[in-house]
């Protein structure tokens, strides 16, 4: 997730709606494995209830403070930040980055079987973010969906 002007993420509760016949809540979400590059800030999530830990920061200004958000959410025990660059072409629809550090696996989420190409995701542990075979820098074309 990239260049937000808030944050990546946002959970928060949306008084009096109702989903499947509960009224919604913004509890028990999952966070994990995610890459968050230069985001005004990596989320917004109003209750503790949550799980957010094995995900990849990188604020290009350096902004983002991990230990600081770490004590006051007591989230990311297991996240890194690391400098990524990166850089989508809308024409061509190619992504171009470089990582300057190395990934670390991360838990797999049950339902999340397959990467964003289709490749099947190892059971026990997977790189985080979509792209199940990322280098440390390269390029790629997205194919849109026909």
């Amino acid at each position: 997730m990239g260049r937000s002007t808030g944050a990546a993420v946002r959970m928060g509760i949306c008084k009096g709606r109702e989903v499947l016949g509960r009224l919604s809540t913004a509890k028990r979400n999952k966070v994990v494995g995610n890459i968050f590059i230069d985001n005004a800030k990596p989320s917004a999530i109003s209750d503790p209830d949550n799980t957010c830990d094995h995900n990849v920061y990188a604020a290009g200004d350096g902004s983002f403070d991990l230990a600081k958000w770490r004590q006051a959410h007591g989230w990311g025990r297991h996240s890194v930040v690391l400098p990524i660059e990166a850089e989508l072409d809308r024409a061509k629809l190619t992504l171009r980055w470089n990582i300057n550090g190395r990934l670390s696996a991360c838990p797999t989420i049950p339902s999340l079987t397959h990467g964003f190409f289709g490749q099947p995701r190892d059971a026990d542990a997977t790189l985080p973010g979509p792209i199940l075979n990322l280098r440390e820098s390269g390029q790629l074309g997205i194919n849109p969906v026909r």
